[in-house]
């Protein structure tokens, strides 16, 4: 008896989509996941970390969609499974950053914009004055910390994706508009008037200042404008505020750190807990030199305590650079 056969080779099943575009805040928000290879069906999932409040994943369409509520980073891993048997799966980390929804006009100190602990997308745009032709913008932001607090403002322009065309300055000032001058000096004092031009002069030409919250002044105010003095509505930047503490956690539920930087003040101490079903590390980028957690398996936390300020970089030693993040250190 002769029987006529057929088998069926599939592709292997690959997640193509490896980035995912900012969302706004009560902004809908859609990007949907892609596949190459696998037999449709395709089911989707989330197997380690959440998608930011407000979005889902629907599972029958890989469709991320939804109005996000709340501004930051997620980081979570997301699962593709095929229809052949035996079914095919693929996985992949994600990262999705939900921005502030930007404000109205903010020119003076008596229309400034409230912000806290987060990042807020805006732009250095011209605008009409009665009279004359289109002058120049300048964003005024009201900040308010807790005296003794360090309070880190920095703008990111030039390290947007595309990059932007502002060269960004910043200065923080109080009520009356007078700069204040307890902004870190680089070395530690916070002694240092309140203004930065560039990062690293002429060559990163993004902005960032390290401010101690006086008890006289723990509302201030921060000015952001362009280092040509004029405006353009491509003059886009992203304004971030961060208070560091004393502690910062970092869970390892996959192949990432989440979330991949932590900012922490000298002398604190960051928790990395596995909650992966594998070994992990955090280790410096100069060869542990600077710190490490050697390599510790599922379940279990490792601490290190940082005396020293800094930027330090580190990866895993099971899966190398393949998973990063950095431990900025701010002097305290």
């Amino acid at each position: 008896v002769n029987q006529a056969l057929s088998i069926t080779i599939a592709d292997a099943l690959n997640i193509t989509t490896t980035t995912l575009s900012d969302g706004t805040v009560n902004t809908a928000y859609s990007q949907t996941l892609a596949t190459t290879g696998g037999t449709a069906p395709i089911t989707w999932s989330i197997t380690a970390g959440t998608s930011p409040a407000g979005l889902s994943l629907i599972t029958t369409t890989g469709e991320i969609s939804g109005t996000p509520t709340t501004a930051g980073t997620s980081n979570f891993t997301v699962q593709a499974q095929d229809s052949s048997n035996p079914v095919l799966t693929d996985t992949q980390d994600l990262s999705l950053t939900i921005n502030t929804a930007p404000s109205g006009r903010n020119d003076t100190i008596a229309t400034a914009t409230p912000l806290s602990d987060g990042r807020v997308a805006a732009s250095i745009s011209p605008y009409p004055a009665p009279g004359s032709a289109d002058k120049p913008d300048v964003d005024v932001y009201q900040i308010t910390g807790t005296a003794g607090a360090t309070v880190i403002i920095e703008i990111f322009a030039k390290r947007l994706t595309p990059a932007s065309p502002l060269d960004s300055m910043i200065q923080i000032v109080d009520a009356n508009g007078v700069e204040l001058t307890t902004c870190n000096d680089g070395a530690g004092n916070f002694t240092a008037a309140c203004f930065n031009d560039d990062l690293v002069l002429g060559v990163d030409q993004d902005s960032r200042l390290e401010l101690k919250v006086q008890a006289g002044t723990t509302t201030f105010f921060v000015r952001v404008f362009s280092f040509s003095g004029g405006a353009r509505p491509d003059f886009l930047y992203e304004i971030e505020v961060t208070t560091p503490s004393m502690s910062a956690a970092v869970d390892i539920p996959a192949i990432l750190y989440s979330p991949g930087e932590v900012t922490i003040l000298q002398g604190g101490t960051v928790t990395w807990s596995n909650t992966d079903s594998v070994d992990h590390s955090a280790t410096s980028d100069d060869g542990g030199a600077s710190f490490n957690t050697a390599i510790f398996p599922p379940g279990q936390q490792r601490a290190i305590t940082f005396n020293t300020a800094g930027s330090f970089p580190y990866h895993c030693l099971v899966h190398g650079f393949a998973m990063t993040g950095t431990v900025t250190v701010v002097a305290n």
